[in-house]
């Protein structure tokens, strides 16, 4: 049992948990549903368009020449049929081209139908004819035309918008309705930053209730009881509440370089609920009620757990000297690449 005259010092923050429990549970709960009701307004920023550092001098330079010349942003619609140079399927091409240049957002298509209008300016060339007239042409060989004339390109030259989505699901619905090709589909950067974001907000929903999961079976098997799995678990899931909340309330949107803080609350919360509860345990056998075991606990485990918890924060803070050191570049007084920016 625990020295009496502990308990008879003057009140201290510890004391005041301890002993008058709900007035500290009540505001955490409240606290906690505050930020839970926030958590539906988290944004995701996934697509690798979102890694760009807009004040960059490097990038300010890349949005003067996209003004100048143009979005680069492509879409290449892969067609592989038999023969190309089919008057069926040249048309067929033809008229897949013409309807994927009506999509809103799209704006200019370079196909092979369109290359033979554009130097057959009589529009009396044969297929066979207009076959010989390109094939030396090491320019179309393997952008437009494959060598074997099976495959061809249409590329998509894309609008500067943000948002490509809508584009990239207008294009494969008008694929989806192509029955007499061989082979046809669409790839591009877009295509690949959507499948990039998708798989990226998939991990975010999928991971962290397997780490839960995974976690909580340790847990038990380490413990034998609900109790053990409940009350780790529980102030693990209070902290991502009270994260995610307010990442939600400042705006602060959920990237690709953002993804792993549930995974690592959830690892990390899970080792300093790792320190106490056993602690907890020990301590109840020679306390004389419980409440002087959680003050027997918090008074033994809490210098060396808010060292555990200094020392994290130090690690991550260690990578705010990336950021000063890039912001030392962008102006011109160190030497370091600004390559570690997006690190952050």
């Amino acid at each position: 049992m625990s020295d009496t005259s502990t308990l008879s010092r003057p009140a201290t923050f510890l004391h005041y948990v301890v002993f008058h429990p709900w007035r500290v549970i009540l505001p955490v709960f409240f606290i906690t549903l505050f930020f839970a009701f926030a958590i539906p307004y988290l944004r995701f920023q996934t697509s690798i368009y979102d890694l760009t550092i807009e004040d960059l001098p490097e990038s300010r330079a890349y949005d003067a020449f996209k003004k100048e010349f143009g979005c680069e942003e492509i879409i290449l619609v892969v067609v592989k049929a038999d023969d190309i140079f089919v008057e069926e399927r040249f048309a067929e091409i033809e008229k897949l081209a013409q309807t994927l240049s009506e999509i809103k957002g799209v704006k200019r298509v370079i196909s092979l139908p369109g290359i033979r209008k554009s130097i057959d300016v009589t529009g009396n060339w044969t297929l066979d004819e207009f076959r010989n007239k390109i094939k030396p042409v090491d320019l179309l060989t393997k952008n437009v035309i494959s060598r074997d004339g099976r495959t061809t390109a249409i590329s998509l030259i894309l609008e500067d918008i943000r948002d490509k989505d809508g584009i990239i699901h207008s294009v494969k619905e008008i694929l989806d309705r192509q029955k007499n090709f061989i082979s046809l589909y669409q790839i591009g950067m877009p295509i690949v930053s959507k499948a990039l974001a998708d798989f990226t907000q998939q991990d975010f929903l999928r991971l962290p209730p397997v780490t839960f999961l995974i976690v909580g079976l340790v847990l038990f098997l380490f413990f034998r009881n609900l109790r053990g799995v409940l009350i780790p678990a529980g102030s693990v899931a209070i902290a991502l509440t009270w994260t995610f909340g307010l990442m939600a309330i400042m705006g602060t949107p959920l990237s690709l370089l953002t993804m792993i803080v549930p995974v690592f609350l959830i690892a990390v919360g899970t080792a300093y609920c790792m320190y106490i509860f056993p602690e907890y345990l020990s301590a109840i056998k020679t306390a004389g009620s419980p409440a002087e075991a959680s003050l027997q606990c918090f008074l033994k485990l809490g210098f060396p757990t808010s060292l555990a918890v200094m020392t994290t924060t130090i690690g991550l803070g260690s990578l705010l000297s990336c950021f000063c050191c890039s912001c030392l570049t962008r102006w011109g007084l160190s030497g370091c690449s600004p390559i570690v920016f997006p690190l952050l």
